[in-house]
């Protein structure tokens, strides 16, 4: 009798811990997955990581105005033995000329470019030609804005861009 009320009470406290656990692990499992981390990628000792989270999209304002918002955040780290030479090319979703014509651009918040003004590469656009020596992180940040004299009918074309570092 004594055998079963201490085999019971043994059941109970491993269902309970197995329960704590199974709860734990699927808290766990949820929380991970819902944080969403910038887009990293590693190419040729080369690792960059893309942070988007901050960036409230695409919208009209004066020059001031969009530099005090957040933008996109791109690190670059430098594995390599040498130094590198990198190009940073953003690309949009859409081709529509006249309104890439209205967006502006500004790199770590002082190199402030109209998107068009910009050269050319492989469908992109570039935003600056940057060296970075071996064992060596630079933090970039990218903003972009339309003009103030920008069309509204423009904006029914929603403008996002896809980025990637190019070495040179």
């Amino acid at each position: 009798m004594e055998a079963s009320k201490v085999l019971k009470k043994e059941i109970v406290l491993e269902l309970l811990a197995l329960v704590f656990f199974v709860s734990v692990s699927a808290y766990a499992l949820f929380s991970l997955n819902g944080k969403e981390e910038g887009a990293i990628a590693s190419y040729d000792d080369v690792v960059t990581i893309l942070d988007d989270k901050k960036f409230e999209g695409i919208d009209i304002a004066s020059d001031g105005k969009a530099l005090s918002n957040d933008g996109i955040t791109y690190t670059i780290t430098n594995n390599q033995k040498g130094i590198i030479n990198y190009e940073i090319v953003i690309y949009p979703n859409i081709h529509n000329e006249e309104v890439l014509k209205q967006i502006r651009v500004a790199l770590d918040d002082i190199y402030i470019s109209d998107l068009s003004s910009l050269d050319r590469s492989q469908g992109g656009y570039v935003l600056g030609l940057k060296v970075l020596n071996s064992g060596y992180t630079k933090i970039h940040s990218i903003k972009y804005w339309y003009k103030l004299d920008t069309d509204k009918e423009l904006l029914k074309e929603k403008v996002k861009f896809n980025y990637k570092i190019e070495l040179v």
